[in-house]
């Protein structure tokens, strides 16, 4: 079976449960990389699933595509790639919290 990711760019709130040391409730912008079978659809509901497990909540979605390897421009978002392909997500929670 052949596989690609697709990308989800969004804003949620953390939680205690999150691996990263916000303030628990505090709104970030977020990147994920999903693993999908390829040519399937954009799956939000898998998304959601996914970023709730790494610990965020109130989860809003604002674009979400298909990434092409081929036009990745630099070596950490092909590392954020690489590492999706091979455990099944990437998430990228930015530092600056946004504010509501």
């Amino acid at each position: 079976m052949s596989y690609e990711i697709h990308i989800y760019l969004g804003t949620a709130c953390t939680t205690s449960k999150s691996n990263y040391n916000y303030p628990e409730g505090e709104r970030h912008a977020f990147l994920l990389y999903l693993k999908a079978e390829e040519s399937s659809e954009i799956d939000y509901n898998a998304a959601e699933d996914t970023a709730i497990d790494n610990g965020l909540i109130n989860i809003e979605f604002s674009k979400a595509g298909k990434l092409d390897k081929n036009k990745l421009n630099n070596q950490e978002k092909l590392e954020y790639y690489n590492d999706a392909m091979e455990v099944g997500s990437t998430l990228i929670v930015y530092s600056e919290p946004i504010e509501k």
